[in-house]
């Protein structure tokens, strides 16, 4: 919100300073309104040190897959810039324009689905509720294709408009809305893939499995480095983009088995 109000006041004298500065402003503000709520829940923000204990250790053997797959994971936008810098002029830029609007969907709808379920799922899993977590899965799964996918179809089909009405003008010309808008709609593919998967991912962290989470990851980096060869060649920038789509889709279908074979595995802990 900061962002694009300090665009619309000082954006024409100050240029790109204002984005710059209005983020951090509005970083700021968000940083201090959340230190703000848990204080008054009662939570100290001194972080302190109790030593080694079962606790932190429990953290910490879940700690290390996590942050190994979000390096693993944060490395694909690296390598589909890098591979598209090989393709002619424009290619990077037309990722990036075509990434925008998804991103946008995908982080509204799967950060507020899987923030929200985590301490529900994770509480589920200490009361050894394992059929009722089977059932929620499914359940939710089924959900999550039933608006994601008509979604994705609106979305797709208008790529084109999307792009023209939010990018088309001054040195954005018509053909680039007509790269951008391919490179979107393949982008938009990813999207019940997307949310699935991160649905997933929080029942296997709620399970303390995140080694599953490492296992799916190490997989898709492998997958988009060579989906985006081969269908760089026959695409273009809209096989990187493909290539994207086809790598959530993967590890979806990857996380689903094997958290359907975890709570299969749990099942028999339960009272």
């Amino acid at each position: 919100m900061s962002t694009a109000l300090a665009l619309m006041a000082f954006g024409r004298s100050h240029g790109s300073n204002t984005l710059v500065g209005a983020f951090l402003v509005g970083s700021v503000l968000e940083a201090f309104l959340l230190a703000s709520a848990l204080r008054r829940d009662g939570w100290s923000l001194i972080p302190r040190w109790r030593g080694m204990d079962d606790q932190v250790k429990a953290v910490l053997d879940q700690y290390w897959p996590g942050v190994a797959s979000a390096i693993l994971m944060g490395s694909t936008d690296i390598i589909d810039n890098a591979m598209a810098a090989a393709l002619p002029a424009g290619s990077v830029a037309a990722l990036g324009y075509g990434n925008k609007i998804t991103s946008f969907v995908l982080g509204i709808g799967a950060s507020s689905l899987t923030t929200a379920a985590l301490p529900h799922l994770s509480t589920m899993a200490a009361q050894r509720r394992i059929a009722e977590m089977r059932a929620l899965l499914w359940r939710y799964v089924r959900l999550l294709l039933l608006v994601s996918v008509p979604l994705t179809v609106l979305l797709i089909a208008c790529s084109r408009e999307i792009v023209a009405l939010l990018f088309q003008r001054g040195a954005f010309s018509a053909s680039d809305t007509a790269i951008v808008s391919g490179v979107q709609a393949a982008l938009l593919l990813q999207v019940p893939f997307f949310f699935i998967g991160g649905f997933t991912v929080r029942f296997v962290t709620a399970l303390r499995a995140n080694r599953i989470m490492f296992s799916g990851t190490a997989i898709s980096a492998a997958v988009n480095v060579i989906g985006n060869y081969v269908f760089m060649i026959w695409f273009g920038v809209v096989g990187i983009a493909l290539s994207t789509a086809l790598v959530y889709a993967i590890s979806a279908a990857y996380l689903l088995f094997m958290t359907t074979r975890l709570i299969d595995s749990r099942e028999g802990e339960a009272p």
